[in-house]
């Protein structure tokens, strides 16, 4: 019996870590993010009024990769808006 789990071997999974950290990225986390993201574009808007217009816009869609309903309450919650 012991044989036949010892000849056995267990190799770790190949997910992507990038994957990985999707799911388990908490609301918290995933607010900061977009947080600091607006925060840069309005250090932007204020020499660059286009680029930082872009640049807001973009930080919605770089959360995307979280889904679609986490993503909105990230937003949410940045501009105090009630989520639900």
């Amino acid at each position: 019996m012991i044989g036949l789990f010892s000849s056995h071997t267990f190799t770790a999974s190949s997910t992507p870590s990038e994957e990985s950290g999707i799911k388990y990225d908490t609301d918290a986390q995933i607010y900061r993010e977009y947080e600091i993201c607006m925060h840069n574009a309005e250090k932007t808007l204020a020499d660059d009024k286009l680029k930082g217009r872009e640049m807001a816009l973009n930080c919605y869609g770089q959360l995307r990769k979280y889904g679609e309903e986490r993503t909105k309450k990230a937003m949410a919650t940045y501009y105090d808006l009630d989520y639900r």
